[in-house]
């Protein structure tokens, strides 16, 4: 930065060093003598107001998709890092039950198209002609061939809201896995949200590439009984793929399991550090934030810097008196 005197300084054709520096000073800039009193700098015109992953590069997305997944969890830094556990096998029943709900939930939003599909499926497979089928019901040659072009239109319907099903069932069931309600499954507009999603997006084409690319693989090796085991595996990380997506879709907070939960409760009982209820002034479970920190010591370094700068420039400013004085002294050495 390029800084030039004040035309009150360099009128008398003499630059007194000790009066630039002193209103240099007096403005608030740093003189290149006092960078260590460096005063707190704006930031850059591009990230006032706009987020960092704004103009940072994509590949950096993986890591504020896991700062959105543990926002207001109220966990630790060693606890972010850590994966999600599989929920506990000692509690039969319950799986059985949830397993048989997802199950109904599943079909509750195939059936529509299931409906409508079924009865022109099997009239393909029987080799009924459906134009013959609505002239045998009484209609006229005009009427079935409108009622024909209706039909089409129908299963056209009926196949896209088919697929439409397929690719939000995921996010209904996991609607359900974690709000642990029924209801929760079939709220259309949260259910939609999610599915419209970026990140569900490309979960649930990973999803599928991997059970087209792995199930076969599962199937052919039932015979040697190791394919029953590899199509649970793929099983479970197909779902998982499901949930990864909706919950980033969703910005969704972990559930840990209720084994967890206890443990965990048990293990902070009678410690307050870090509760909402403590003291804005105490330290966390975590340490002191650093945010805070950071921000007090630029605050501190601020004050200071301008103290400094301010004493300086009422000190050394230059005066009327002093021009006037300056601008005597180099009229006379011009005579």
């Amino acid at each position: 930065m390029v800084v030039r005197p004040t035309r009150r300084v360099a009128r008398s054709g003499i630059i007194n060093a000790r009066a630039f520096c002193g209103e240099y000073a007096a403005r608030g800039a740093v003189v290149p003598d006092q960078k260590a009193r460096r005063a707190p700098q704006r930031p850059p015109r591009w990230r006032a107001g706009v987020p960092d992953d704004a103009v940072v590069a994509p590949g950096t997305r993986g890591r504020h998709g896991r700062a959105r997944r543990h926002r207001g969890s109220g966990r630790s830094s060693s606890r972010r890092r850590d994966r999600p556990t599989p929920p506990p096998l000692d509690d039969a029943d319950r799986l059985l039950r949830d397993g048989a709900t997802a199950v109904a939930i599943a079909a509750a939003y195939l059936l529509p198209g299931v409906l409508v599909l079924g009865p022109l499926v099997y009239a393909r497979a029987v080799g009924a002609d459906l134009p013959t089928l609505y002239t045998a019901a009484g209609l006229s040659e005009g009427l079935a061939n409108a009622a024909v072009s209706a039909t089409g239109f129908v299963a056209i319907v009926a196949v896209m809201s088919l697929i439409g099903a397929l690719y939000a069932t995921p996010v209904a069931v996991t609607r359900f896995a974690r709000e642990d309600r029924v209801a929760a499954a079939f709220e259309g507009r949260r259910v939609v949200a999610g599915a419209l999603t970026e990140d569900y997006a490309v979960a649930w084409a990973i999803a599928l590439l991997v059970q087209v690319v792995l199930f076969p693989i599962a199937l052919a090796l039932r015979a040697a009984l190791v394919g029953f085991f590899l199509q649970f595996v793929v099983a479970v990380g197909v779902r998982y793929c499901y949930a990864r997506g909706v919950g980033h879709g969703l910005d969704l907070d972990p559930v840990a399991p209720a084994t967890e939960e206890r443990t965990r409760g048990q293990d902070t009982s009678g410690d307050t550090r870090g509760s909402p209820n403590s003291d804005a002034g105490e330290d966390t479970a975590d340490g002191p934030d650093p945010t805070t920190v950071g921000t007090a010591a630029e605050m501190d370094d601020g004050g200071a810097a301008e103290t400094n700068l301010e004493s300086e420039g009422s000190g050394d400013a230059p005066t009327g008196t002093d021009d006037a004085s300056t601008m005597d002294d180099f009229e006379g050495e011009r005579t």
